[in-house]
Formats: C-alpha cells, structure tokens, sequence
C-alpha cells in the first residue's frame, strides 16, 4: 500500500510532497542525495492520484517539481494531520533534553508508522544517544530496522519496550 508523504528539508524549510511504498527507504534515498537535513513530517495513506490532486491543490505554494514553500494553507495543512511527530518538532526547535522525571511525549493519530532514529530518541527520552548506540549493537534494545545505512525504530515499540523495562512511557 503506497503512502502520501511530506519531507521537510531543515536547510530552505521547503517540503516534498510525494509518493511512495516504504517512505523511510525514499527518505534514506533522499537524504543521499541531499547536502540538508531531510525529516518525515507526515505520512498519509493515498495513491498517485491523491499526491497529485495535492500538488495542485497546494499549486500556489509550488517551488519546482514536488517541493513546495511550507506556509499558509499548506504548513496548516500539514500541522493537521495526526502523523505529525514529536520528532520532527523537537528537529525544528532544538530543546534541551527532558529530566529523568519527565514522561515521555505521547505521540498521537498512527504511532504505529513513527520513524525514529537514535538522534530523536535522545531528545525524547532522558536516555543519550550512545547508550541507545550500545543496546543496538549489543541487541538489547528495542526492534529496529536498517534502511540502507541507516537505522531506525517504530515509535509505538520503542515506547512499549520502555514501559517493559521501567522506564516512563
């Protein structure tokens, strides 16, 4: 099943709005090709059509080919939908890492689809990047899949394997 999907590039802030059947693969193919940071801001179900019915809906904001300026009807647009991930905000808006006594953000509409690589799970959970490194490498920590180089979680089960380990989910 093909996913509409929404990349954000971190350097002119302008999103790609496109299709694909594995959206962390295209994004990994992506970023190779891209001297910027590239995040997945959402990611919808939908077909060609529905990618192409938003690019003409979205045609106003178009800067060449699928990206597109990320303001007005389009940003609000996509602010809206429930794939909208704790990830990608925290990316925007560096913050400063949360306490051990904070809980960790709840990731809401299809968590089960939230992509999230050791960098983000630094920022969204009390525990560094390097101790995430060291569980994956030892095969201690939760599931991840590789996409070319590159490794990633599901949201939904690093946050389950938090709350059977004890820490705060």
């Amino acid at each position: 099943m093909s996913s509409v999907y929404f990349i954000k590039s971190m350097r002119s802030k302008a999103v790609k709005i496109g299709v694909s059947v594995n959206v962390a693969e295209r994004l990994v193919r992506l970023q190779t090709g891209s001297v910027a940071r590239l995040i997945l801001l959402a990611e919808m179900p939908g077909e060609a059509s529905y990618e192409r019915a938003l690019h003409k809906a979205f045609a106003e904001y178009r800067i060449a080919g699928e990206w597109f300026r990320c303001e007005g009807k389009l940003a609000a647009f996509i602010a809206s939908l429930p794939r909208w991930t704790s990830a990608s905000i925290a990316r925007e808006q560096p913050q400063q890492r949360p306490k051990r006594q904070q809980r960790l953000p709840d990731v809401t509409g299809d968590a089960t689809k939230s992509y999230v690589d050791d960098r983000d799970l630094a920022q969204l959970t009390p525990i560094s990047r390097s101790q995430w490194q060291a569980w994956r490498h030892k095969r201690m920590g939760p599931p991840f899949r590789r996409v070319g180089r590159r490794c990633v979680y599901v949201w939904s089960e690093v946050k389950l394997w938090l709350e059977t380990k004890g820490h705060e989910a």
